[in-house]
Parts: C-alpha cells; sequence; structure tokens
C-alpha cells in the first residue's frame, strides 16, 4: 500500500511537471503572439543603449591603454573588434531612423549584437592570450543572456552557438592546460547563463501577459473578444492619418446583423449573447491579425482590412463570412440568423468618416435588398 501511494504521489508530481512546463510554453508563445509591438521597441531601446555602450568602452580601452599600460600593445583583434560594433551600432541607428521596424527584423538585429560581442570577446581574449585564463566570455555570455527579450526557442540556440565556437576556440588557440581550465569555466557560465535566460523569460512573460490583460480589459468588447469602440475607432484613425497619397489599397467593413430581434424576442437575450460571441470569432477567424476588427454597437461591427488587392478579395471573405454566420441558425431551433455588409475599397490618404459614412450606406443597401449580402463601394478608380 505505502508503495503504491508513493508511486501514485511520484506520478502526480511528474504530472505537475509536465503540465508546468507545458502551461509555461504556451504563455510564451501567447507573449511574443500578442506583445510583439512592444517587445521590438524594448530590444530596439536595449540595442541601441549596449551598442553605444560596446563602442564607448573600446574607444575608451584603445585610447587609454597606451597611456595606462606603455608595454601592452594592442593587436589587430582590439582593432577588429572596434569596427565590428561600431558597425552594428550604424546598424542598428540606421535601422532605427530609417527602416520599416517590425518584430522579426529587430530580433534578427538583437542576435547579431549578441554574436558580434561574443566573437570580438574570444578575439581579444583568446587569441592573443593563449597561457593566460579568459575571462570575458563567461561574462559575456551571463550578460547577454538577460540582455534582450527574445523567444527561448531563439536563445537558447543563439548561447549553444556561441559555447561550441568557444570551446572551438580556445581548443585551437590555448594551451591544453589553459584551454581545459576555460573549458569548465565556460561550461559553468553557459549554465548559468541558460538559467538565467530561463527565469529572465518567465519573468517577463509573466509581467507582460499582466499588463496586457490589464490594458485589454479597456479595450476590448468582453462579450465578443474584438475591439470595443473606442479602440477600434482610435486605431483606425491612426491608421488613416500615417496613410499617403500612394499607400496600398485597403478596405472598411460595417456588419450588422439582420433581424437580429427576432432571436433576442424569441430565444432570449442569453441565445441572443451567444449568437453575437460567435461572431466575434468567426470575424477573428476569416479576418487577419493585423486587421482592425471591433464592436461598434449592439449587433454591428467594424473592419478595416489592411493591404487588400482587389473587389474579388473583398466579395469572397464577405462571402465568407455571411455563410459562416447564416450557419449559426443550426443551433438556434431554426430561428434564423443572418448579416449584411457594405464595404468601400480605398486606396491613398482618406478620412475616417467618409470611409465609415460610405461603408455604412453601402451595408444599408444590402439590407434593402434582402440581407445576407455584400455591397461594395469602390473609392479612387479601383476596379
Amino acid at each position: 500500500m505505502r508503495h503504491a501511494a508513493a508511486d501514485e504521489i511520484k506520478d502526480g508530481l511528474e504530472m505537475n511537471w509536465v503540465e508546468s512546463i507545458h502551461t509555461n510554453r504556451q504563455e510564451e508563445q501567447r507573449y511574443f503572439s500578442v506583445a510583439r509591438d512592444d517587445i521590438m521597441m524594448i530590444n530596439l531601446r536595449q540595442l541601441k543603449f549596449a551598442s553605444v555602450i560596446a563602442v564607448v568602452f573600446m574607444a575608451f580601452f584603445i585610447i587609454i591603454t597606451p597611456f595606462v599600460f606603455p608595454e601592452w600593445h594592442l593587436t589587430w583583434p582590439y582593432y577588429i573588434f572596434f569596427g565590428m560594433m561600431l558597425l552594428v551600432m550604424a546598424v542598428v541607428y540606421l535601422y532605427d531612423g530609417y527602416g520599416e521596424k517590425t518584430y522579426q527584423k529587430t530580433i534578427v538585429l538583437c542576435v547579431l549584437f549578441d554574436v558580434a560581442l561574443m566573437i570580438g570577446s574570444i578575439m581579444i581574449d583568446v587569441i592573443p592570450f593563449p597561457n593566460f585564463v579568459s575571462t570575458y566570455f563567461q561574462i559575456g555570455i551571463v550578460f547577454i543572456a538577460a540582455l534582450f527579450t527574445m523567444p527561448l526557442n531563439v536563445t537558447l540556440p543563439v548561447l549553444s552557438g556561441l559555447e561550441i565556437a568557444f570551446i572551438a576556440a580556445i581548443s585551437l588557440w590555448k594551451t591544453p592546460k589553459m584551454a581545459a581550465v576555460d573549458g569548465y569555466e565556460s561550461a559553468v557560465g553557459f549554465i548559468c547563463a541558460i538559467l538565467i535566460a530561463l527565469i529572465v523569460t518567465d519573468l517577463r512573460v509573466k509581467e507582460g501577459l499582466s499588463k496586457y490583460c490589464y490594458i485589454k480589459q479597456g479595450t476590448t468588447d468582453t462579450l465578443t473578444s474584438v475591439r470595443n469602440r473606442a479602440e477600434c475607432e482610435k486605431l483606425i484613425r491612426d491608421y488613416l492619418s500615417k496613410r499617403s497619397e500612394s499607400a496600398s489599397s485597403c478596405a472598411l467593413f460595417m456588419l450588422d446583423m439582420d433581424n437580429f430581434k427576432q432571436v433576442n424576442d424569441g430565444l432570449g437575450h442569453q441565445a441572443g449573447d451567444i449568437v453575437l460571441e460567435r461572431v466575434g470569432a468567426i470575424l477573428k477567424k476569416e479576418f487577419r491579425s493585423e486587421d482592425v476588427i471591433g464592436r461598434i454597437g449592439g449587433d454591428e461591427f467594424i473592419i478595416l482590412v489592411k493591404d487588400i488587392n482587389d473587389r474579388n478579395t473583398v466579395e469572397k471573405v464577405s462571402e465568407r463570412v455571411i455563410s459562416s454566420i447564416s450557419r449559426l441558425s443550426e443551433m438556434l431551433d431554426g430561428v434564423g440568423v443572418s448579416c449584411s455588409l457594405g464595404a468601400v475599397i480605398f486606396d491613398g490618404a482618406a478620412e475616417y468618416e467618409s470611409l465609415y459614412k460610405m461603408a455604412d450606406d453601402s451595408m444599408y443597401e444590402a439590407k434593402r435588398n434582402g440581407g445576407g449580402k455584400c455591397v461594395v463601394q469602390v473609392l479612387r478608380g479601383l476596379s
């Protein structure tokens, strides 16, 4: 009995451990999905700061060393390292000032900085000193483990690759005795870096998700899980204000449920709420994460679709939405559910109020034509 109870406790602990890892992994994926813009800006700020510090430190080191240590002749690795960090800093600031900033590009720059910094530390701490213990790499790998906010599936391979590069370098340039010492110390530093990366990432994920959930409460419609009216209109206005006359084509949709009062009156408001919740899920499925989807009234929704190519694409996505919503009738004991859509396709600069009115007029035209349809208008000569 005791052995059986012990085995049961052991199995329970193992299951909890596995579930905990799975939960943490899901939270990490969610955080790096919903908070990409924030992560990008945080990493870019860290990149600018760290690159400046690295360049200033190396410049100071190269200038001061001949005066403080006249017998220490700086060799080529120091100047190459300084040039590498100067180039990285220039790329970072050019990207910040003139480049199109994206989450993926910023992550690539973070990895580039990590690699340049650690390869540089190998150049100035391993190659010139075959008979001395190296220290820069062990300190540096722990430092970069906590410097940027990156997914573990990026951080861990980067740390592993740098550790392999260091082992290869000390095998080539160090004496066997020093290589053994450096190998042991780098292994300790590598393990510490992995632990720090795990802990720091977990803390940042939990903090980031808490912040996201707090912000989301004020920007999300609680019933449908799409954006509320205030947040939706703010995002659309901000997007339109940044568009130029040569900007790519976009579409603004208005969606309104047909005869929705029959659902509420016939089946109750709880059934109506379930329908609206499903409509929100349908819209999130049919449109992309970068599009703006919001509930602006009782059974009215608005959608801004960015970078849409032509009228045919608008009509196809409208048909899918109408078809998916009409299938909700199956769970309502025969009570019909349908929606009407109005859309306006536009290119270049445009004002929100004008687009809203055109999409709204199109939606009401679809209703007058019997509902369950989409009416599309084209602005600025698109076909």
